[in-house]
């Protein structure tokens, strides 16, 4: 349902039915996007990748029909969402992860290496920029300062972030979390920028490695530490590459 797929990749057979949706512990999420929701085949193209909550409307869709695609992968038996970019193809929503207002955004993701330097950033919201350094920690980064945690050179890592709205952001107030290790110091205030919003999954085309995406989902709000831990737990139990 909203998710269009261009002909055929190297999956066969009959497309594969959405599995339900597992509970995160913290479930009064605004925002879900998870490939398990996509229906389709291994190879297929993704040109709309469908909100749980508000199909539709919030969607996160590709940005140009002309650019290099994402496409509908497996990982550990897993459906993910893959994309090696070429371009500035991204898949953007609505209304999802604005300025001004608290909410928090949790990601399964993983970014390949693409050599021991360079910054590969793989979405924004809120505006602040998502992404790996060239020492392969995962954070955030934004106009002033950035923020980051423990990463692997190529592993999936689950990253939350949070924030109560204000601009700008000083230490003490967002929190990073990466895969359970959490900080709440930037290394600089960080005024977030309207040219990163909203939510929108994007690549650094230099260098161009490839990125995969396994569910993202946003709150209207900043989660507990408590919650944070169940979200964790959750998302680890259900992906086994986690």
């Amino acid at each position: 349902m909203g998710v269009l797929l261009l002909g055929l990749g190297t999956g066969t057979g009959d497309p594969i039915a959405p599995e339900p949706l597992y509970s995160l512990g913290a479930d009064d999420f605004s925002h879900r996007w998870a490939a398990e929701r996509i229906t389709g085949n291994p190879g297929d193209i993704v040109t709309v990748w469908p909100d749980s909550i508000t199909p539709n409307t919030d969607d996160l869709r590709i940005s140009s029909a002309t650019s290099r695609p994402f496409v509908l992968a497996t990982d550990t038996g897993e459906k993910v969402v893959s994309f090696r970019p070429t371009d500035a193809t991204s898949l953007a929503a609505t209304r999802a992860g604005g300025l001004g207002a608290a909410g928090t955004i949790a990601m399964v993701v993983r970014v390949d290496p693409g050599g021991t330097t360079g910054t590969r950033i793989f979405a924004n919201a809120f505006g602040i920029n998502f992404q790996k350094a060239g020492n392969n920690n995962y954070g955030i980064s934004g106009n002033g300062g950035n923020a980051y945690r423990g990463g692997a050179l190529d592993a999936w890592v689950l990253l939350i972030f949070e924030t109560d709205g204000s601009s700008p952001l000083a230490s003490g107030v967002p929190v990073v979390s990466v895969n359970g290790t959490e900080s709440t110091a930037l290394s600089g205030p960080i005024t977030p920028a309207v040219n990163l919003t909203p939510l929108t999954l994007r690549a650094t085309t230099s260098p161009a490695v490839e990125y995969r995406y396994a569910e993202v989902i946003t709150w209207n709000r900043m989660l507990t530490a408590a919650e944070r831990a169940s979200v964790f737990a959750a998302v680890k139990n259900r992906y086994a590459f986690i």
